[in-house]
């Protein structure tokens, strides 16, 4: 019997899953495409028809990843809202769906843990890690709603490394944090780009 879309779609979600799983047992190097088809429970032609290669998993993972964050950028170039507040927003929204979504949370820490102890190659990555929202820190900056002295480059650098360490040390630890949290540390990482001390004092997560 012929297999539906919606059928295949579910292998290819089954599958991607489990590669996710293998994944963070074995790491990205150590892990074999049967592993991968052993925990999914399917053959290995099923595998290979819907990820060529063990590098296909990692593009996608990463392509996915860049897909969203480059949705949350969208929102925040379409809104009305002043820059640190649109940023806020941004960021307790990407931290809410790290503690609250397991598979997206295995996500981010598998990139996070092969961009740190592999050489793995993918131009998607590199630009995810270095190069996204510079533009729309620059136009901040030019009108004055963050702290001018920043470079965008160095801006996006800090806001970077500041998310990166939630995550990480989050996932060292094992530890979750609850919406009240994320909402203070979301204005602890906003007050930094903000244009004046005065600016800074105020705290955009007890005006939502």
């Amino acid at each position: 019997m012929r297999r539906t879309k919606e059928e295949s779609e579910q292998t290819r979600e089954a599958i991607f899953d489990a590669g996710l799983q293998v994944f963070s047992e074995k790491g990205f190097t150590a892990a074999t495409m049967s592993d991968i088809a052993r925990k999914a429970g399917v053959t290995r032609g099923a595998i290979y028809w819907h990820f060529k290669n063990k590098e296909a998993f990692f593009e996608e993972i990463v392509s996915q990843s860049c897909s969203y964050y480059d949705e949350l950028q969208e929102e925040a170039v379409k809104s009305d809202l002043p820059m640190l507040e649109s940023l806020h927003r941004a960021i307790t929204t990407m931290l809410s769906r790290f503690f609250s979504d397991r598979r997206w949370r295995m996500m981010q820490e598998f990139i996070l843990r092969e961009s740190l102890t592999t050489q793995a190659s993918s131009e998607e990555l590199n630009d995810l890690a270095s190069g996204r929202g510079i533009t729309l820190l620059q136009e901040a900056i030019e009108k004055g709603q963050i702290f001018s002295r920043w470079s965008a480059s160095t801006a996006q650098l800090s806001l970077h490394a500041l998310i990166v360490g939630v995550f990480l040390e989050s996932s060292y630890q094992g530890t979750t944090l609850s919406r009240e949290e994320i909402g203070h540390i979301a204005d602890f990482i906003v007050r930094g780009f903000a244009p004046s001390p005065s600016h800074s004092a105020r705290s955009i997560h007890e005006k939502a």
